[in-house]
């Protein structure tokens, strides 16, 4: 009763062997056909030598009519045909993917040389004719962004071009390479704008000077003139404000007469401030005034610092952080900072119910940068929390592979526990680096993350096959046993069947009659199967490799 069960279950080995055969044939056709589109997988060769290794230990032991030990390798075999497989599609679609890069970033390049050349260079023109002052803190000039582009176009972008080649096939290089540039280009561009931004700020506040400066001084004379009058209902503090009033008019003045209008307008707006607030304490007319004026110095105050340190955080953020959508939240926290600052420079030119109307549209406008400025900062915040987290779940996933290795070597080293030995070296070659997080872009933590995951499962099917040998090496003891002590084996009735490693072979393919039909096919790579052939895809039903209860 123990014979033909045992031939029976290595019958079932060899159609299993056939199948495989079948499916790696099937993979290697496909890889063939990357290859024929000129790709040259860097992993290729080691995959090759790793599908041999593995079809020589299958191929051994069908010889040495050993077909439990063929039966255990063939799981080798079919992971390695099929990550051969992964492993060219990967190389291919990388390549088309730095294509599509390479276009976008093209595209955009010529964007920001047509902004340079139609925007910036004229406004930079337009700087020189003021004083340094005017925009010496703000901007440095072209120069920086304009070696960029240059860089970019005859240096970064050709040198990228050849590394993703099909001649050259630095794939991997050319995808951080791309992503470096992508970010060089965006801040190029913030660069232009801060030129282009800043020319409309000073011409704003050299149109309006002018008559800021008498709006300024009549306010101050008027206010002056209501104190004299009533200066009995007037406490100090009035003199005081009005004494600064004074003082900032006449720094107006002079910077104004020096053509520094930044300057000039920052000194104007304080001492028209100062004048209107010292009068509005005796006025309802213009109280109106005197509470946008303090909602515009808060905004004032507030949201400068704020735009100036969401950009700082901008220009800090790491290439492998910055993102397009952070990119163009940061230009409209630019833009709307500007319209703002040009908004409060027209306010000098203004009175009345008109002045009032004016510091409406500036608070709203420094109220839309203040806005712009908080969703970029939330946006920053957020993308470094992602980023962050991405890489504490990649390091988790990482240690739990360890973890699993680690009991997986355990089991293996036991006695009979070798079953688990390839399962586990294939562990052990799939863990990645914890190092290689530092500096990570998102896909690639992506993908170590999966290798961790890839280990783990490779260390839990090690331990999985493990006890399984070591169950079978326990069954084929007892009988043994009872084979010596004249015991009777077991006869399983019903569904499955049992497997022994009882008597040797007479020939590496055993033969018997078989209750149901099967196509026959000559040695290992011939003849029909019995699982449905997919590439890639598993011939079990069971979790980790495992094909259920055959031995």
């Amino acid at each position: 009763l123990e014979e033909p069960a045992v031939v029976e279950r290595d019958l079932g080995i060899v159609d299993d062997l056939i199948a495989a055969e079948a499916q790696h044939r099937e993979r290697q056709g496909k890889i063939e056909q990357i290859l024929q589109q000129g790709y040259r997988p860097a992993p290729l060769a080691n995959d090759r030598d790793q599908v041999a290794a593995n079809q020589e230990k299958v191929t051994s032991s069908v010889t040495a009519g050993d077909y439990l030990a063929a039966d255990q390798w063939l799981d080798e075999y079919e992971a390695a045909s099929s990550q051969a497989l992964t492993n060219a599609e990967q190389w291919r679609s990388q390549h088309q993917f730095n294509l599509e890069s390479l276009e976008r970033i093209g595209a955009e390049w010529v964007h920001v040389e047509g902004y340079l050349n139609q925007e910036a260079v004229p406004a930079w023109r337009g700087l020189q004719n003021y004083p340094p002052g005017n925009w010496k803190t703000v901007t440095q000039g072209l120069e920086e962004p304009r070696r960029t582009l240059e860089w970019l176009k005859n240096e970064e972008l050709p040198r990228i071009e050849t590394m993703n080649s099909m001649e050259t096939q630095q794939f991997p290089a050319a995808e951080a390479a791309l992503v470096e540039a992508g970010a060089k280009l965006m801040q190029a561009e913030r660069q232009l704008q801060t030129i282009v931004n800043r020319l409309a700020e000073i011409k704003a506040a050299e149109n309006n000077i002018r008559e800021g400066l008498k709006l300024a001084q009549a306010d101050l004379a008027q206010a002056v003139a209501l104190r004299d009058a009533e200066d009995v209902k007037i406490g100090p503090e009035i003199d005081a404000m009005l004494a600064e009033a004074e003082e900032s008019l006449r720094l107006a003045g002079g910077f104004a007469q020096e053509r520094e209008f930044i300057a000039a307008s920052h000194a104007q707006t304080k001492a028209r401030k100062l004048a209107q607030d010292g009068y509005a304490q005796a006025t309802a007319q213009v109280q109106r005034i005197n509470t946008l004026q303090g909602e515009l110095e808060a905004l004032g105050q507030s949201v400068g610092p704020a735009v100036q340190q969401v950009l700082a955080d901008g220009e800090n953020l790491p290439a492998v952080i910055m993102t397009a959508d952070i990119n163009h939240r940061l230009q409209e926290v630019a833009r709307t900072f500007s319209q703002a600052q040009q908004a409060r420079a027209q306010i000098m030119s203004q009175e009345d119910h008109k002045l009032a109307a004016a510091l409406q549209t500036a608070v709203s406008a420094f109220q839309t940068a203040q806005d712009a400025a908080q969703t970029s900062a939330d946006l920053i915040r957020q993308e470094v929390q992602s980023y962050s987290d991405l890489v504490d779940q990649t390091d988790q996933a990482i240690l739990q592979a360890t973890e699993a290795i680690a009991r997986a070597q355990r089991l293996v080293s036991s006695a009979n526990g070798s079953g688990g030995y390839p399962a586990l070296q294939r562990a052990i070659g799939n863990l990645p680096n914890r190092t290689d997080l530092h500096n990570a872009s998102r896909d690639r933590l992506l993908g170590l993350r999966q290798q961790a995951e890839r280990a783990a499962s490779d260390a839990r099917e090690a331990e999985q096959k493990a006890e399984a040998s070591i169950a079978e090496a326990r069954r084929e003891a007892e009988r043994r046993r009872q084979r010596d002590y004249g015991g009777i084996p077991p006869i399983i009735i019903g569904g499955g069947r049992s497997r022994t490693t009882g008597g040797g072979w007479s020939s590496p393919r055993p033969t018997m009659p078989r209750t149901t039909s099967r196509s026959s096919g000559g040695g290992f790579g011939g003849g029909g199967s019995r699982r449905t052939s997919s590439s890639g895809g598993s011939r079990r039903t069971s979790s980790g490799g495992s094909r259920g209860s055959r031995r």
